[in-house]
């Protein structure tokens, strides 16, 4: 199965995604490489393999759900809560509303 089976729905999703423009840099150690966008507040952290700031910033404020940068159709869905892929990334209406907006 594909990790972007969408077959997991999590109660984490945000209804609405933050209307900002996502900072180009982790905002942490200003990594610019596999950024991580907080789909509840528009944090931009980098993901696990990096220093893991998108993960501490959910840890620390319970914002579970990210997506990877930039976003587009591709982008996937992560929960850290659920340790899972949420949705496919063409079918979840935050991701595809930030990346048109963007």
């Amino acid at each position: 199965m594909s990790k972007f089976s969408g077959s997991h729905r999590c109660v984490h999703v945000p209804a609405h995604v933050p209307d900002v423009v996502p900072a180009q840099a982790c905002a942490t150690c200003n990594t610019t490489e596999n950024r991580r966008f907080c789909l509840t507040c528009g944090h931009v952290g980098c993901c696990d393999s990096l220093g893991a700031h998108a993960k501490a910033h959910a840890e620390a404020t319970g914002h579970w759900v990210i997506s990877a940068l930039p976003l587009s159709r591709l982008s996937f869905v992560w929960c850290y809560k659920c340790d899972d892929y949420v949705i496919g990334p063409a079918d979840h209406p935050a991701v595809l509303a930030a990346a048109t907006s963007a």
